[in-house]
């Protein structure tokens, strides 16, 4: 059996499959309590009384170490306006996954990240010369934060308030 060989039956193995299987579907869940969040707490009021509309529709996202799979993406209508929460994957650098919210050409990024972590600057450890800097930190359990419009490095754990405030800022074009 050639080196290649060898090669290509690891990526073809079932415990990678497995894995890989893992973390997508962690992810779909991750997605899945972030749009239940806003269908029952952050934007409940508004839905129940049909001010707000909240559609979904099937997308495939292609990440090079998964392959492809399915998620939903949702719509946001109020009046006139429609937002996307479009899911962008869970392979990105210091997070377990990303959706950006939109609207004609603004972005808000939410990120998973574990909830004692609020600066970028928290997930960088650099060595020198065997000497480590950076910050150690207990990460906690993710949770659904969003970075700072105002690209400061800060983020910070998603509220009703915070959700309502960035859904208002895109749409009217203040972030």
């Amino acid at each position: 059996m050639t080196d290649f060989d060898k090669f290509i039956n690891e990526q073809n193995s079932q415990e990678q499959l497995d894995k890989t299987n893992k973390i997508i579907a962690r992810y779909i869940e991750w997605v899945n309590k972030f749009y239940s969040d806003i269908q029952n707490i952050w934007l409940k009021k508004y839905i129940n009384e049909g001010t707000i509309i909240l559609q979904s529709q099937a997308i495939t996202i292609h990440e090079e170490s998964l392959g492809a799979y399915d998620v939903e993406k949702k719509s946001i209508i109020i009046g006139p306006n429609t937002v996307w929460l479009e899911p962008i994957g869970t392979c990105l650098l210091g997070t377990f996954g990303r959706i950006d919210m939109k609207f004609r050409g603004n972005i808000v990024t939410f990120i998973i990240l574990g909830e004692n972590i609020t600066d970028y600057r928290q997930q960088i450890s650099i060595s020198f010369n065997g000497k480590k800097e950076g910050k150690d930190i207990e990460p906690g359990k993710p949770v659904w934060k969003y970075v700072d419009p105002e690209f400061s490095g800060k983020y910070d754990t998603l509220t009703t308030e915070s959700f309502q405030r960035l859904l208002m800022n895109i749409i009217s074009e203040k972030n």
